[in-house]
């Protein structure tokens, strides 16, 4: 069962947008709870989550005593977001994961998102669409252990759709993401996707969205 701070999704708004620069008026994200950056593991459920999702696949092996918490999270998650989406609903969507920040080839690559809609998918008999519509082509730093945060326009050209994976043609599409931070995440993959499939709408839902300690902490990013 998910927890009660994962059991309703939640949508940005006017008042939460601005912490969140990349996002745009129009921009129909959501997101089940709030992680409160610099506050560490023991701040609050979310937080938790969100470190537990952050356990790189070398634990798998090398620390199995801390990995089964990322398994703990990823079936919670994927629970949640069975409970929060209406039946009448799911139907029309396509659930497309954005990308880790290592490209499929890197040993250290961590499919966790991919991973909590594949077990959302098993947690129902509902018919949910999962595709890895969108790959990234090279790896990248971790934001989370980066001081320079990839911008929009430095993630579009290595975003890439796998066109094997595109018929049939999408009606209605979910980017899924653990955290929203700045969104350029999000806009990156909400450019390629409207480029391939123009017109179709899309939506973000996230684990999580980062509420900042200090609203002023990341400007420099804008430099």
């Amino acid at each position: 069962m998910p927890s009660v701070v994962l059991k309703k999704l939640t949508q940005i708004d006017d008042l939460t947008r601005s912490d969140h620069w990349y996002l745009e008026e129009g921009d129909s994200c959501l997101f089940f709870g709030e992680y409160t950056a610099h506050k560490g593991y023991d701040h609050s459920h979310c937080n938790q989550l969100i470190v537990n999702l952050k356990h790189p696949p070398a634990y798998r092996l090398a620390k199995p005593y801390v990995y089964r918490h990322k398994i703990k999270a990823i079936n919670e998650i994927a629970a949640a977001l069975v409970a929060a989406i209406q039946d009448e609903h799911i139907a029309n969507l396509t659930f497309v994961p954005i990308p880790p920040s290592k490209a499929k080839s890197d040993p250290a690559y961590d499919a966790r998102c991919t991973e909590i809609l594949r077990r959302m998918a098993n947690h129902t008999t509902r018919n949910i669409d999962v595709r890895e519509l969108v790959i990234q082509t090279e790896s990248t730093a971790p934001s989370h252990e980066s001081d320079n945060r990839l911008k929009q326009e430095d993630l579009i050209p290595i975003y890439q759709i796998d066109e094997a994976l595109t018929a049939p043609p999408p009606r209605e599409l979910v980017i899924f993401d653990d955290m929203l931070t700045t969104g350029s995440h999000f806009k990156a993959m909400q450019h390629v996707l409207s480029q391939r499939f123009p017109g179709v709408p899309i939506h973000g839902i996230f684990v999580a969205r980062r509420k900042p300690e200090n609203p002023f902490e990341d400007e420099d990013e804008w430099q």
